[in-house]
């Protein structure tokens, strides 16, 4: 069947990718995730704000991308080594959903911080912008094979379930049975006329029965 082939795995295989790529370019030395792990301390809040949000919000961001880019790692994992035909677009889907809230979190780390310095150091160098093309490109290569590799062998396996004849059940036994509620019917009815005793009425039910 189309859904067992092994091309249908292409999508959750470039997730995977993707994913131990990123982990593995977050140890450059200009990327973002080293200025957070330096603990540089952050300047004063600017114009009597409590937190100086140009460095907040593109901490925030990556912690974000580094926990979903995880948490894509697990479900790329989980959809090519659990997953079965009936759950093969569910898996992906889930893949699909949080592969896109982690480039869109990278995306919002070098929009949000493309300007900023810190102790006259870029916050966004090269190896950010290195990261964030592998990203882009892998997940469009994702895109690519999602219809051809997810969703089409899908519909082909529910139409090959709508297809399996749903089994009749056979007429013989259908009128067996209703003669048989005819027949218990009957005797119930003459022992309500006095035709036939309770106990011969009991013993011919049980007879039908085994029958």
């Amino acid at each position: 069947m189309e859904i067992r082939k092994k091309k249908n795995k292409i999508p959750a295989v470039i997730a995977l990718l993707c994913s131990l790529l990123r982990f593995a370019l977050f140890a450059l030395p200009h990327s973002q995730y080293d200025r957070l792990s330096s603990r540089t301390p952050l300047k004063e809040a600017q114009n009597g704000e409590l937190v100086n949000w140009s460095i907040t919000i593109p901490g925030i961001l990556s912690i974000f991308a580094i926990l979903r880019n995880s948490v894509v790692l697990v479900v790329s994992l989980s959809s090519l080594f659990l997953s079965q035909p009936y759950s093969h677009r569910r898996w992906n889907i889930f893949l699909l959903i949080f592969f896109v809230r982690e480039v869109g979190c990278e995306i919002g780390v070098v929009a949000s911080s493309f300007n900023l310095v810190i102790d006259s150091v870029s916050f966004i160098r090269w190896g950010n912008y290195l990261a964030l093309s592998v990203n882009l490109a892998l997940f469009i290569a994702f895109i690519a094979f999602f219809y051809p590799c997810v969703i089409k062998p899908s519909q082909e396996l529910d139409q090959w379930r709508q297809s399996i004849p749903v089994e009749k059940q056979d007429d013989k036994t259908n009128d067996e049975n209703e003669n048989k509620y005819d027949r218990i019917a009957r005797i119930d009815l003459f022992v309500e006329q006095g035709k036939r005793s309770k106990e011969e009425g009991e013993k011919r039910k049980d007879a039908i029965h085994k029958k």
